[in-house]
């Protein structure tokens, strides 16, 4: 995992728990895993931020809280002013004050109760889930915020503005689609064992959006995978995978760069590509080859028109690469004096290499800032370094 979120006063209070809805329409062939698959699936406790509320003898739950345990989303749609309530194979369409809801195919399902807001949290009827996404929620422990459900979650989710995202754990299958709509299948993204999986999502042009999936897996959950997945107009057209492990390491992988100037990149640890938003390589770099050696993996943490900042996985030492000669030197020979560099380079104490931080450049000058100690309160040094290239 790497290591460096009256009617019209109910309507407002909406507005602030629920995303406004913006974004494009993804079309494609319907999804195939369904939720319903739930029904085999024995009774699980959860434990809620907000407590149900029971009002004449009919039990609400609080929408935020319920959605993420059933695979489902909520967002609010002011231009239509209501609740949108999406999953894998169903949706739901909610008005506040109304006890109707509107689901997939234009049909209308009574919930015998309506949708209210307390305390600026939207709460639904127990029956939204059991009649609209046949998930029968049930009461544990009122006092205790403890629901049970025959579901076990087996997606995760993202969204960016009204498109919305799911990736299935247990084929590594991806999602996509509008709130209010079912999501259509885009493709398997490979790769196996997804279980801590944290999920995001970047637009980065019209219809072209940047995947980010974040994968610890196997015991005690030392193998990482990052992926970074180019979705253009709804079909991944490229994507990168880095593979590391951390049993016998204390390696560190910094945050790789995600685009430069208009372009997308993309590393796997060995090869740097730039693309374009659809996914047509612009440049690419062989990692290995510069650093003279296979036996590593590198992260990117920074590009410039004439340069970019690799780091080594297993050491932390940065390198900055002149990109027309692909001439690479320690950043740390640059920075600091001969004997300074060298105790950080054997990690000497008190001059642990991950603390040298690219904070960002001016022109030709690069900045960085460096921590005298890993304590939250350090003595932070300004650096500069003046590219002679």
């Amino acid at each position: 995992m790497n290591l460096f979120r009256k009617i019209t006063l109910q309507t407002a209070a909406a507005l602030m728990l629920l995303s406004p809805s913006t974004g494009t329409l993804l079309t494609g062939p319907a999804p195939a895993y369904a939720a319903s698959s739930a029904v085999q699936t024995p009774s699980i406790q959860y434990f809620l931020e907000n407590a149900p509320i029971k009002r004449q003898g009919i039990l609400y739950y609080p929408l935020k809280d319920i959605a993420p345990l059933l695979d489902l989303h909520v967002q609010w749609n002011k231009q239509t002013r209501s609740i949108e309530v999406t999953g894998i194979t169903q949706t739901a369409k909610l008005t506040l004050g109304s006890i109707k809801a509107s689901v997939k195919g234009g049909k209308t399902v009574s919930l015998g109760a309506a949708v209210f807001v307390n305390k600026g949290v939207a709460y639904a009827p127990a029956s939204l889930f059991s009649k609209a996404f046949s998930i029968p929620v049930t009461l544990y422990n009122l006092k205790k915020k403890v629901i049970s459900a025959a579901y076990q979650s087996h997606y995760v989710l993202a969204s960016a503005g009204n498109s919305l995202f799911w990736l299935s754990r247990p084929d590594g299958v991806l999602y996509a689609g509008t709130s209010g709509q079912v999501p259509v299948r885009i493709g398997a993204i490979g790769g196996t064992e997804f279980d801590w999986v944290a999920l995001s999502v970047q637009p980065t042009a019209k219809n072209t959006y940047l995947i980010h999936i974040d994968n610890a897996h196997g015991e005690p959950h030392i193998n990482q995978d990052l992926y970074t997945i180019i979705l253009h107009e709804g079909k991944i057209v490229r994507q990168a995978v880095m593979r590391y492990s951390i049993m016998f390491s204390d390696g560190y992988m910094y945050d790789n760069v995600k685009t430069f100037s208009g372009q997308i990149v993309l590393n796997d640890g060995h090869h740097l590509d730039l693309t374009t938003g659809a996914g047509d390589l612009v440049q690419s770099y062989n990692l290995d080859k510069i650093a003279g050696t296979t036996k590593e993996i590198y992260s990117v943490e920074a590009i410039g028109p004439e340069f970019f900042i690799m780091r080594q996985f297993s050491t932390g030492n940065p390198m900055i690469v002149n990109r027309k000669t692909l001439e690479a030197v320690s950043l740390y020979d640059l920075l600091f004096d001969p004997e300074t560099a060298g105790k950080i380079k054997n990690r000497d104490a008190d001059y642990y290499n991950y603390r040298l931080k690219y904070t960002g450049c001016s022109g030709a000058v690069l900045h960085f800032t460096w921590a005298e100690n890993s304590s939250s309160d350090s003595k932070i040094t300004e650096l500069e370094y003046k590219l002679s290239f």
